[in-house]
C-alpha cells in the first residue's frame, strides 16, 4: 500500500510542476518478468526532447540505454523586441471568474486523459492570451546568454549542485 501511495505522490508532483514526460515505452526487460517503464526523462517544456532511441542494455543490465536529441536554440536577439507575457500584471480576478464558469465535468466527460489535458491546456492558453498583458523587453538590456535561455530556477539548481559537488 505504501508503494502505491509513493507512486501517486510522484505522479501528482510531476503534474503539479507541469513536467512533460518524454519516455513512452518500456525501459526494463528481465527474463520471466513483465516489461516495465522505470526510467523517465522529464522536461519543463514540450519539444525539448526528440527522437528517443531505446538501445540494447549495457553489460548485464536489464535497463535499456536511452538516447535522444535535445533541442537547443540560440536566444533571439533583443533587437527583435519579442514581446513577453507579464504575469505579475495579469487580471487574475477576471481569469478566475471565467474559469469558474467552465463546466469541467461536461467538458471532460467521456474523453481520454490526453484529450482532457489538451482541452485544459488550450483553455489556460486562452486565459493567458486574454488576461495577461504583453510587454517588450527594455532596449538597454544586454544579451549575455549565448545559448538557450534557462529558467532562473534551473540555473540556481545547477549552481547549488556545483557547490555541493565541491564540498
Amino acid at each position: 500500500m505504501v508503494h502505491l501511495c509513493l507512486n501517486i505522490i510522484f505522479f501528482e508532483k510531476t503534474q503539479d510542476l507541469f513536467l512533460v514526460q518524454n519516455i513512452f515505452s518500456e525501459t526494463r526487460y528481465r527474463h520471466g518478468d513483465v516489461p516495465s517503464r522505470l526510467d523517465y526523462v522529464f522536461t519543463d517544456e514540450e519539444g525539448l526532447i526528440n527522437d528517443v532511441d531505446y538501445l540494447s542494455p549495457l553489460g548485464k543490465s536489464d535497463h535499456v540505454i536511452l538516447s535522444w536529441l535535445t533541442t537547443v536554440e540560440p536566444q533571439e536577439s533583443l533587437s527583435n523586441r519579442q514581446q513577453k507575457f507579464v504575469f505579475h500584471k495579469a487580471d487574475y480576478s477576471s481569469m478566475k471568474l471565467q474559469l469558474s464558469q467552465v463546466n469541467w465535468l461536461e467538458m471532460f466527460n467521456g474523453k481520454d486523459v490526453n484529450t482532457c489535458w489538451t482541452l485544459f491546456k488550450d483553455t489556460m492558453h486562452d486565459m493567458i492570451q486574454k488576461y495577461v498583458p504583453l510587454a517588450s523587453p527594455p532596449e538597454d538590456k544586454k544579451n549575455i546568454n549565448t545559448g538557450r535561455l534557462l529558467r532562473r530556477r534551473t540555473v540556481r539548481m545547477i549552481e547549488s549542485e556545483c557547490v555541493l559537488e565541491e564540498i
